[in-house]
């Protein structure tokens, strides 16, 4: 028997200290997502899909522009200090004692008869708190499950009958000794049989083991059969989220406000599952439009057209049958793309803005910076207010890329029609560099490294945008690491809290430039150490500095002679001691990086020329 328990997601003026399992709003998407494991003290929990989560305490992101790009609603946890929203499973099921080293599986019966208190040995002399197994079963279709301790204890058992696994009392022993060996630990059985972990991590189908379906929290899941991978509980590779963010610009004109617009509210509305449902439940068009009076008059006010439209909209909506959602997964790159496109295009505009969700404050370059730094910047812009809302489409496990199936977030027998997402506000520093600079770089730096460009296909496979497969986006991404790196140590952020977008579009009036920002689920403002970052005078010290820093590094000759430093050629000279971030930060896997692009350490042209450099 299976069974749940909840987690608390508290606000930001809501102590933290006030529950025992809870985890921050930032974290709802990343790290901890849905088929992420969670430790929680000495507890383990997955998180569960959303069909399992309570709707009715979770609210709506109001004026998404992300929502209407998606054409679905996003929503979030109420913060309230009752509400409880999400569902969490615990896993893995097998525990062992740290006392006695008996090993049990602690069902979910037993959750419930304990109140979900941390589980307890059954031995009658020792009743000390067990602790979760710390390795876990993954198959590369997205499945997750606990180790089949009793086959793997039995699989080399050269005696009579194997025990019965009702009755088989197992204990996870280790002989003490150093060196990390496999051999020192073991599982071995009341009956006699043992067998230690040499040949069970990291080999896929140890002992014949496959996989039943699945993930931990389903009661019949649909049967799979492939063979599975033991892998730490802590790996990183057991979850990799799949998630698409937006920027929430300056509301659109809504003077011209067109049909299409108005049905894309529609469709990102609660309301519309509910019509299409009467509709197919052949209940009268116009009890459908009676109902939702109060959704049309919400509408026309954000959009400043007749409540009677907005009617009229949905009507067409209804009759026409609606269209398909699609695959989140499969058109993320597209809508990413799109939405960076319509974000460059705001924030690259010459004039000051200031709305509800956008505060940003263009900054005249200064005659006295340094003659290099003119002539590649363009222009400066302090984003000292904005809201960016992250969605999570799904997740995959073991690999990343798109040869692996996307696992849903809603894995319900009925689709709930929304996506789980979080709000964050924060600040910025938004650099626009030279185009006509970027230009005559490209030309003259294509050439010597056009065989180390050909990395579109594994681009792709990724999941990525082709773009990003070009020598523009790697000079980007390496500059934002290099300054974000610095930025760590003037900003007052850590590095690992502050992020990055990356326009960048090849050709003649192509994207170019970068957004730094740190934005906090669990914050309604900014501390403003960032945002005065941006700063010219302060700027132009901060990029000095953050070149300085990877003129040299500590991996250096190797670090900056490698054209390949990955098992897909998806970066060059770039390693955790020079400009490689925290998975926080990046937007790609820590790929895509070069710093041979950004300065002159080798034969390739780059980017700045560092002899025109002040370094004071």
């Amino acid at each position: 028997m299976l069974s749940q328990t909840s987690i608390f997601v508290p606000s930001a003026r809501v102590v933290q200290e006030m529950t025992r399992r809870s985890i921050r709003q930032g974290q709802l998407i990343s790290p901890f997502g849905v088929g992420a494991i969670i430790d929680i003290g000495q507890e383990s929990f997955v998180m569960t899909d959303i069909s399992r989560w309570k709707a009715d305490e979770m609210r709506a992101i109001e004026s998404s522009f992300l929502e209407r790009k998606l054409n679905t609603p996003i929503r979030c946890p109420s913060g309230k200090e009752v509400a409880r929203p999400l569902a969490i499973n615990r896993f893995p099921r097998w525990h062992f004692c740290p006392r006695c080293r008996l090993m049990r599986m602690v069902t979910g019966m037993d959750d419930l008869n304990s109140e979900h208190q941390i589980p307890r040995c059954t031995a009658p002399k020792c009743k000390s708190d067990m602790t979760p197994m710390g390795f876990v079963a993954a198959c590369k279709n997205g499945h997750l499950s606990d180790v089949d301790w009793h086959r793997w204890a039995h699989s080399t058992h050269q005696g009579g009958s194997v025990c019965s696994r009702q009755t088989a009392s197992m204990k996870f022993e280790t002989t003490g000794e150093g060196g990390g060996d496999w051999t020192a630990i073991s599982v071995r059985c009341a009956c006699g049989a043992s067998r230690d972990f040499t040949g069970l991590v990291q080999v896929e189908g140890p002992a014949g083991l496959t996989c039943h379906g699945g993930q931990p929290w389903q009661y019949q899941p649909p049967p799979c059969g492939e063979k599975v991978t033991v892998y730490r509980r802590a790996a990183s590779n057991l979850h990799f989220s799949k998630q698409i963010s937006a920027l929430d610009l300056q509301p659109e004109d809504v003077s011209g406000i067109t049909g299409n617009a108005i049905e894309q509210a529609w469709e990102a509305s609660d309301f519309i599952s509910m019509a299409r449902a009467l509709a197919a439940a052949d209940v009268s068009h116009d009890v459908i439009l009676s109902a939702a009076s109060s959704h049309a008059d919400r509408i026309s006010r954000e959009y400043g057209c007749r409540p009677s439209l907005a009617l009229e909209c949905l009507r067409g909506i209804i009759e026409s049958g609606g269209t398909s959602e699609g695959d989140e997964g499969g058109r993320a790159a597209d809508v990413q793309q799109a939405i960076l496109q319509e974000e460059w295009s705001v924030l690259s505009g010459r004039a000051d803005i200031k709305t509800e969700h956008l505060d940003v404050r263009r900054k005249a370059i200064p005659l006295d910076w340094p003659v290099e730094l003119r002539r590649t910047i363009r222009s400066m812009s302090m984003v000292r207010r904005m809201r960016e809302v992250r969605a999570l489409l799904g997740f995959r496990r073991l690999n990343p890329d798109e040869s692996t199936p996307l696992v849903p977030v809603d894995l319900g027998a009925v689709q709930v029609g929304w996506l789980p997402g979080v709000e964050a506000w924060g600040e910025g520093i938004f650099i626009q560099l030279n185009e006509e600079a970027v230009l005559d770089w490209e030309e003259r730096a294509r050439p010597p490294i056009e065989g180390q460009l050909s990395m579109r296909q594994s681009v792709e496979g990724m999941g990525w945008d082709p773009e990003w497969a070009s020598l523009r986006f790697i000079m980007l991404h390496s500059l934002a690491h290099a300054l974000i790196r610095r930025l760590g140590f003037d900003a007052g952020y850590s590095a690992a809290s502050i992020r990055e977008r990356i326009y960048a579009s090849s050709g003649v009036g192509g994207m170019c430039g970068i957004l730094l920002y740190t934005a906090d689920g669990d914050s309604e403002g900014s501390l403003g150490g960032l945002v005065r970052m941006g700063d010219p005078t302060r700027f132009s010290h901060l990029a000095e500095a953050a070149l300085a820093d990877i003129v040299w590094c500590s991996a250096d000759p190797v670090c900056r002679e490698t054209s390949n430093q990955q098992a897909a050629p998806l970066n060059a000279a770039a390693c955790h001691a020079c400009i490689l971030a925290s998975e926080t930060t990046c937007c790609c896997n820590n790929s895509l990086l070069d710093r041979r692009t950004l300065i002159g350490v080798s034969e390739m042209e780059p980017f700045f020329r560092m002899e025109n450099m002040n370094f004071s």
